[in-house]
């Protein structure tokens, strides 16, 4: 689109939505930052401590001890206290994640309007996508307010439990092919009601673990910092304490209890926000048609339940050996196409030209559906999905160009090489 066709209204949103995406990311790189010099600077410090403290063992002196117990290790016990104090108090990681998660729906949000998907369909009617950008700012928003009053109000939001609906759900998944769905209620109860209860049931859990393993780290640190003032005089116990510390950072290192607890607690709030749609019949679930509805249901549902699943496939991906497809070139090989710098296309082959780049994108389209591609917002390789498998009026013009280009090398190539092209 030409910079002077752009709707002012639509400038305006552009506008908003390039200042919240670069402030988000200037966030969650900063709060990334942060979290990871804590984390690393409280395991230092216990590696420090428990190393003094097996010295202290080994050497036996009494000058050395007295120094230890009364000038290094409190030290070493008030910062390891204060930067666990941070993690829980401050929550730099829940914060990292919260933004970087913003990015990513910000990206997605600019890829569906980009290519017209649902709900953006519309070309002049821009007020979707302004509720969706509201919709992602709002909280972030709500979360930044630097008054006590907010800062205590957040800080109570994560530590209260999850609320877990109570009851059973049966789970459809279990029960195979067979039989057909009898009705959006079935669905809505045997599949994402259960999995909704799953989710925020393994995210208490999670919650539980990272906030009981932190404070428990903390209150070694402050058993260790008053110990060494008061009544420090065997090297064995705070050895002892510093090694259960270590334990404790590998633990949650090893089992990541916080980002599992974010990660779940969000697809739970997905599902949470479809569920609330299609009760209120909201787009896109705004159809006469029970069936279509269901479809619907259906196709969005088992998308947010997959989504996680695929970052641990591309990991794999990793590791297994490249397919003879997937091997480098050979050395010395040098593209050699017919040369059509020189040729000169008359005006009735340039209009087949544009005929030509349609039917290429068609017959690459066709292609990429039989073998079980379907629209997506961005690609991806391993679900099969691809932004481009929409009607080539409709493809951006970098996508059109391509096509242009192909077609028109081709008919070039054909003139080169002696050949005529008429019109019967």
């Amino acid at each position: 689109m030409a910079e002077a066709f752009i709707p002012e209204e639509l400038r305006s949103l552009n506008e908003n939505f390039r200042k919240h995406l670069t402030h988000y990311e200037h966030l969650a790189r900063r709060w990334k930052q942060r979290h990871q010099w804590s984390w690393m600077s409280n395991t230092i410090l216990t590696w420090l401590s428990l190393l003094i403290v097996v010295a202290g063992l080994a050497l036996d002196r009494r000058e050395f001890a007295d120094m230890v117990l009364y000038r290094l290790l409190p030290v070493f016990s008030f910062f390891g206290m204060s930067l666990t104090a941070f993690q829980l108090l401050v929550a730099p990681q829940r914060r990292w994640l919260s933004y970087r998660d913003a990015v990513q729906r910000l990206w997605n949000l600019a890829m569906f309007h980009r290519a017209r998907l649902f709900p953006f369909h519309d070309p002049r009617d821009f007020t979707q996508v302004g509720q969706k950008l509201k919709e992602i700012v709002q909280p972030l928003e709500a979360r930044s307010q630097t008054s006590w009053r907010s800062w205590a109000r957040q800080l109570l939001d994560d530590y209260r439990p999850l609320q877990v609906p109570a009851g059973r759900y049966p789970n459809l998944a279990d029960e195979g092919l067979w039989p057909n769905l009898s009705g959006c209620e079935a669905y809505l109860n045997g599949r994402l009601r259960a999995q909704k209860h799953w989710y925020l049931s393994k995210a208490r859990k999670y919650q539980t673990c990272y906030f009981a393993l932190l404070a428990t780290i903390g209150l070694i640190y402050l058993f260790n910092f008053v110990w060494c003032l008061t009544a420090g005089k065997a090297f064995w116990v705070i050895a002892g304490t510093t090694a259960v510390n270590l334990m404790l950072f590998a633990v949650l290192d090893f089992l990541n209890y916080g980002p599992l607890w974010n990660q779940y607690r969000q697809t739970a709030g997905e599902l949470q926000a479809i569920e609330n749609d299609f009760l209120a019949q909201a787009r896109p679930f705004d159809l006469p048609d029970e069936g279509k509805r269901l479809e619907r249901l259906v196709e969005q549902v088992e998308y947010v339940l997959s989504k996680e699943f695929y970052f641990w496939i591309a990991i794999n991906q990793q590791w297994r050996p490249a397919d003879k497809a997937e091997q480098p070139l050979p050395q010395g090989y040098q593209p050699q196409p017919v040369r059509t710098a020189t040729v000169e296309l008359p005006v009735e082959l340039k209009e087949l030209g544009e005929k030509l780049a349609r039917n290429v994108h068609d017959l690459w389209a066709r292609q990429r559906l039989s073998e079980g591609w379907r629209l997506g917002s961005q690609r991806d390789d391993l679900r099969k999905l691809h932004p481009c498998l929409v009607d080539y009026d409709k493809l951006p013009e970098s996508e059109k160009e391509y096509d242009r280009m192909s077609a028109m090398e081709t008919l070039k190539a054909i003139c080169a090489l002696g050949y005529r092209i008429d019109k019967g």
